[in-house]
């Protein structure tokens, strides 16, 4: 299976080219890598060389959905691997990331597959996400500081993933029109609302923590219709009852 690496980029070229660099570093095949950058005012393009990522710039600014939906248009591969900015590989912890996925879609009932992301500190940031007492979609272990604690290096299935680095089938992708950027816009929800619609199609998705990623969280700024997209969310998923509680806790507030 070809594999084609997006990243969504927005205003930092150094964090763009670090994560670049850092997956290109630590994986064993040659994939495809591509940039679509967000901010047409001020372009990365004349920036990165055309030996190391395929770039385009957006007319307009998509926002994260709308940028990763551009940037898969472009993609040739079998698995499109969408990776934030603020997410980088590091020795020690993501050689042989590529294998690892790639393993993962030998499954022909994997849609989606997501990975361990680490803060900098080596904490926990994402092992998957789960549903609270609320049916709230949060990270599970979120802040573990042990980032080996015995469920988080386990690979299982999941009712969703983080869209920060997000690998599915890109025929899947494209028959479901991406992230729904249009009832999400800015970014947030984008990436669970689309592991329940992988779901609805009767996909699975899958927790791969042999691909491990360090991920610093919010490089591109946050969205101040973040409220406005929680309550989407819930009332598509939540309120129709397709999502139920996976856990008692309840942990966040987003309604």
């Amino acid at each position: 299976m070809a594999l084609s690496v997006i990243i969504p980029a927005y205003r930092d070229l150094k964090a763009v080219l670090r994560a670049l660099n850092s997956v290109q570093a630590t994986a064993t095949g040659a994939h495809e890598y591509i940039v679509q950058d967000d901010c047409p005012e001020d372009t990365l393009l004349p920036y990165i060389p055309l030996c190391v990522a395929s770039v385009e710039v957006n007319k307009s600014n998509l926002g994260f959905g709308g940028n990763c939906n551009a940037g898969a248009q472009r993609a040739g591969g079998d698995i499109l691997l969408f990776l934030n900015q603020d997410a980088y590989a590091v020795y020690g912890l993501s050689e042989a990331w590529d294998e690892a996925i790639l393993r993962a879609f030998d499954n022909p009932k994997v849609g989606v597959v997501g990975v361990r992301l680490l803060f900098p500190d080596g904490r926990i940031q994402h092992a998957g996400v789960h549903f609270d007492g609320n049916c709230q979609p949060t990270h599970r272990f979120l802040g573990y500081a042990d980032k080996d604690y015995r469920r988080a290096i386990v690979p299982e299935q999941v009712p969703a993933v983080t869209g920060a680095a997000l690998a599915i089938r890109a025929p899947l992708f494209h028959k479901l029109g991406g992230f729904d950027a249009e009832s999400y816009p800015g970014g947030y929800f984008e990436d669970v609302d689309l592991c329940a619609r992988v779901v609805r199609e009767g996909a699975c998705i899958w927790y791969e923590p042999r691909c491990t990623f360090i991920h610093e969280v919010g490089t591109s700024g946050g969205n101040p219709l973040f409220a406005q997209n929680a309550r989407t969310f819930k009332e598509r998923w939540v309120d129709t009852g397709h999502i139920e509680p996976d856990t008692t806790a309840v942990r966040e507030r987003f309604w």
